[in-house]
């Protein structure tokens, strides 16, 4: 069996918070309806200025404090997003830029598969450290589906 741990997680939320109930005023939906067929009570919508990279960046940040590591404890950055920032070049290189470490030869690169996107770079991690290609490996998970 493959072992490996998570040492640290964290999250970030733009700063636009919309509830179902302002949904249901605004659609001129019943009241209730929106959070009762979604089960959802709040959404965060990304402004102008929110990137996946940036808000994947301040969460990477946040994770790695909380876990007492720097940037270059990181020996692998894994883009896990079911909606990509963009192509080439690939969100995780974007992430690692507005993280400040575009110059520290950390390689990095995204596992795209949608929904599944997390498990498969967990995994894909758990494969790098056990066969010794990293010890430590930052997944970041960052999604802006509202654009």
């Amino acid at each position: 069996m493959l072992k490996s741990r998570i040492v640290s997680t964290a999250s970030h939320f733009p700063v636009n918070r919309v509830s179902s109930a302002d949904l249901d005023l605004k659609y001129g939906a019943e009241p209730g309806s929106f959070e009762s067929k979604s089960g959802v009570k709040f959404r965060y919508f990304a402004s102008d200025d929110d990137t996946t990279s940036l808000m994947g960046a301040k969460c990477a940040q946040a994770a790695l404090e909380k876990a007492n590591l720097k940037g270059t404890d990181i020996d692998l950055i894994l883009g896990a997003c079911g909606t990509p920032e963009q192509v080439i070049p690939c969100t995780s290189s974007l992430i690692q830029k507005a993280m400040g470490l575009e110059d520290s030869g950390i390689p990095c690169f995204d596992v795209n598969a949608t929904c599944l996107s997390f498990i498969n770079a967990y995994n894909t991690a758990t494969l790098m450290i056990q066969s010794k290609q990293a010890k430590r490996v930052l997944i970041v998970s960052s999604e802006i589906a509202s654009v």
